[in-house]
């Protein structure tokens, strides 16, 4: 929001296309100096100034900090850098429990990937990056990012969307239309019996 504002004029929380190219170019000094620029755009902000003043400017030819912000949440490419880098900051002190499926390092420090195919299969961020993988685990496998530690309720769902997404996986469909309805014709059978009785 600082940066934001002072896009502004004055700190009134409106941005002209130039005080905003120059907040862009600002902003991708770090792609640059770690040789990514290219990744996001190159250095040529204008695109990214064009494309959210087409969509949120006034008569005028401003945008103001509510109509920015909106602009960011559609993940501009010069800044889409910015959430990724934000997860690995948060996650740098994080201590996941359990262990590594592929290093057997305990606890996993960093970001913990968990693969939504394989039952209990956790890497840590290193092996993730590297592409090391275990036995059974493949790298096409779909993969779950976790940037804290897991509270009491996330085991149960991370069982229900890894059945979710192995019912899914399946040849031949979604696994499991012909016994959702059966069951549905003997509930409605059910429900038929204890009217009449």
């Amino acid at each position: 929001m600082c940066a934001a504002a002072e896009a502004g004029d004055a700190g009134d929380g409106v941005a002209t296309e130039e005080r905003l190219g120059r907040l862009l170019r600002d902003c991708l000094q770090l792609p640059r100096h770690l040789g990514e620029v290219a990744a996001f755009g190159g250095s040529d902000v204008g695109a990214s100034v064009r494309s959210c003043f087409e969509k949120f400017s006034d008569s005028s030819g401003r945008i103001r900090l509510s109509q920015f912000l909106s602009w960011l949440r559609l993940e501009p490419q010069c800044l889409v850098w910015l959430p990724v880098m934000h997860r690995l900051a948060c996650s740098e002190q994080s201590l996941h429990p359990g262990r590594c499926a592929s290093c057997k390092a305990t606890p996993m420090r960093g970001l913990r990937y968990k693969c939504l195919k394989c039952f209990n299969l956790s890497l840590c961020q290193q092996c993730f990056f590297t592409g090391r993988v275990t036995r059974h685990h493949k790298l096409t496998h779909p993969m779950q990012e976790y940037v804290r530690p897991p509270g009491s309720g996330d085991g149960l769902r991370s069982l229900s969307r890894a059945l979710r997404c192995r019912l899914r996986l399946k040849p031949g469909g979604s696994g499991g239309g012909r016994r959702r309805q059966r069951r549905r014709q003997q509930r409605q059978q059910n429900g038929r019996r204890r009217r009449w009785s």
